[in-house]
């Protein structure tokens, strides 16, 4: 990530367990709402222990070793950007905008290809205008 990156931290709740949100406001200069109309989500369920549903060090060292394998692997080439992380009753959410599904994949393949196997579920779904992200940012705006 740039050094000029802008994040607000909010928090929300879900089934009464705490929701840490991380927005990136706004989005890097690169990206371009009508390059870049692909959302991935990537989910990497936990277990949590006790009632807080947060990660414990460990499980939250290897979430940050993915994040920053992932957001190089995108971002250095343009290919895509990190937009919103989401943490919270065991299970961390990172949404990404690609330009394109082929593409992502292959981003994603080859920044974890020399990594043992991490526990994450991948989705994928057309999001030209942005408007999951448009969402987390009406978030940011009223933090």
């Amino acid at each position: 990530m740039d050094a000029n990156d802008n994040w607000t931290v909010a928090q929300a709740e879900d089934d009464g367990k705490p929701i840490l949100l991380r927005i990136r406001n706004p989005a890097p200069k690169f990206a371009k709402r009508l390059k870049f109309g692909q959302m991935i989500t990537v989910a990497w369920p936990y277990e949590s222990s006790g009632d807080h549903g947060m990660p414990d060090d460990d499980e939250l060292a290897s979430m940050t070793q993915l994040e920053e394998l992932l957001v190089a692997a995108f971002e250095d080439e343009k290919q895509g950007f990190l937009s919103v992380v989401v943490t919270g009753n065991s299970n961390r959410e990172w949404q990404f905008y690609a330009i394109d599904i082929e593409s992502a994949g292959l981003v994603i393949n080859e920044s974890l290809a020399d990594y043992d196997p991490f526990p994450i579920q991948i989705s994928t779904e057309e999001d030209p205008d942005w408007d999951a992200y448009e969402r987390f940012l009406e978030i940011a705006r009223e933090g």
